[in-house]
C-alpha cells in the first residue's frame, strides 16, 4: 500500500474537523483548504502546500467531485472541495492496494532524435 494513501486514510479518521469521509463513504471533503494546507498536511505528509497535495492526489487516479444540479454548477458551501477514487472508501483498507501511481509515457519518436548521421 502507498504510504500517501494509508496516511490519508488514518489522518481522516483521526483528523474529521478538518477533513471527512463523505456520508456515503465513497469520497472526502477538505472543508477549508487553508486550515487544513496550514494544521494537518504537515502533521500527516511532509509540506504544507495545498497544491502539491492536489497534484500528488491526482497522480493516483483521484477525482475532484463537481456536483452539478438543475443544469448548472453549484458552488461549493465556504471552501468545502470533495475527492474521490474509486478504491478509496471508507472501511475498506483492503482496497487501497488496487490504488496505483499513474506511469507518464515516452514517445518512441523522441528516443530516435539524433540518432542519424549527418
Amino acid at each position: 500500500t502507498v504510504p500517501i494513501l494509508t496516511t490519508l486514510a488514518v489522518g481522516i479518521t483521526v483528523d474529521n474537523a478538518a477533513f471527512c469521509f463523505a456520508q456515503s463513504g465513497n469520497s472526502f471533503h477538505v472543508f477549508d483548504q487553508g486550515q487544513f494546507a496550514k494544521e494537518v498536511l504537515p502533521k500527516y505528509f511532509k509540506h504544507n502546500n495545498m497544491a502539491s497535495f492536489v497534484r500528488q492526489l491526482n497522480m493516483y487516479g483521484f477525482r475532484k467531485v463537481v456536483h452539478i444540479e438543475q443544469g448548472g454548477l453549484v458552488k461549493p458551501e465556504k471552501d468545502d472541495t470533495e475527492f474521490q477514487h474509486p478504491y478509496f472508501i471508507r472501511g475498506q483498507e483492503h482496497l487501497l492496494e488496487n490504488i496505483k501511481r499513474k506511469v507518464t509515457s515516452v514517445s518512441v519518436c523522441c528516443r530516435s532524435l539524433g540518432t542519424g548521421s549527418g
